[in-house]
């Protein structure tokens, strides 16, 4: 089973972490446009059982990828720590009508563009999520968790946004 090791931070000037990335020899991956459907279970409540349902469109110049991803809840400690499981999709449409005959309910939909790099065995992404701001997050791909702060350090990041973006869209929509 795969765990999700990640850190996020709000940041106010995407140029500068991208000019601070490639200044630290970072590699750009890929731009991604990301549209993301999250659902809420028929008999149990994720936002009080800390899951999360997600179904996941990836748009970008290498090409088009539908994904569907279950997220269990976070550990305690600096960095958002959780199992993470993630199943190709053939048919984004599809997947909904399933998804809505079992019972489960559309809660959010998020857009997101995000430009990937990987540095020092961490894959850094510098996003602009729709109606929330530029985030930068840190995500484990090897390096570990020093290899996160380390970075975060490095491009002069603050404190760490402990909730998802899915906490924070409802958080702001939902009132």
């Amino acid at each position: 089973m795969h765990r999700e090791v990640e850190v996020k931070f709000s940041i106010s000037e995407p140029s500068r972490i991208r000019e601070k990335l490639l200044e630290l020899g970072a590699t750009y991956v890929d731009t991604v446009d990301q549209v993301d459907i999250y659902y809420q279970h028929p008999c149990k409540n994720f936002a009080e059982t800390d899951e999360a349902l997600r179904l996941r469109e990836n748009n970008s110049k290498s090409g088009k990828s539908i994904e569907l991803t279950y997220k269990g809840p976070k550990s305690g400690g600096w960095a958002k720590d959780r199992v993470e499981i993630v199943s190709r999709v053939i048919d984004s449409v599809e997947m909904q009508e399933i998804l809505e005959m079992l019972g489960f309910k559309t809660v959010a939909r998020l857009q997101k563009h995000r430009e990937f790099y990987m540095i020092r065995g961490v894959e850094v992404s510098i996003d602009k999520v729709e109606g929330l701001g530029d985030f930068v997050e840190i995500e484990d791909k090897g390096g570990g968790l020093e290899a996160i702060r380390e970075i975060a350090s490095l491009l002069g990041l603050g404190e760490p946004v402990p909730k998802t973006y899915l906490e924070l869209y409802l958080e702001k929509f939902r009132k």
